[in-house]
């Protein structure tokens, strides 16, 4: 139980610094000492850096289905408010974005995509939605790429700026 207190601890000031920093500039040494904790317990409890990585997504995932589920018990609008929330999370937690539909594909990387599309037509076949799984996939492909074209517009627009 201690060591479970402990790791979500550590998942979670590792969340903060990456939302701070970007996933790159962290490193378990930085973490060690944000969060007072030798690196040997870190290890243990997380294992390495991807492996924190993977921790830290579905740490915040399981948040995000928290609200998904609200959504779905208490909004008038659950569809509408879901595909915002998602838009809006996705957006604010690029290290999650790019951890779910950018690094290469792996087991743990599909499993977490799979969880959300999950949550997101549970929200789908509570409002009555014809055909749930379906929608909800189709509205998070639209959402995944209004994410790519809104980073790749703001990479264009800067290099137009940079140029100019």
């Amino acid at each position: 139980m201690i060591d479970e207190q402990k790791k979500l601890e550590i998942v979670e000031i590792a969340y903060d610094m990456v939302k701070v920093h970007g996933w790159n500039n962290i490193s378990m040494r930085k973490l060690s000492a944000q969060s007072n904790t030798s690196l040997p317990i870190i290890y243990r409890l997380v294992g390495n850096k991807d492996g924190l990585m993977l921790e830290v997504v579905k740490n915040s995932l399981g948040q995000l289905d928290e609200k998904l589920e609200f959504i779905a018990s208490n909004s008038s609008a659950p569809v509408e408010d879901a595909v915002e929330l998602l838009f809006d999370y996705l957006s604010s937690n690029q290290f999650v974005f790019e951890y779910l539909y950018k690094k290469d594909l792996t087991f743990q990387s599909a499993i977490q995509r799979k969880k959300l599309l999950e949550s997101l037509t549970t929200v789908y076949t509570n409002a009555g939605v014809t055909n749930p799984a379906r929608q909800s996939a189709i509205a998070l492909s639209q959402i995944i790429g209004q994410l790519v074209l809104d980073k790749e517009f703001t990479k264009l627009e800067k290099q137009h700026m940079t140029l100019a």
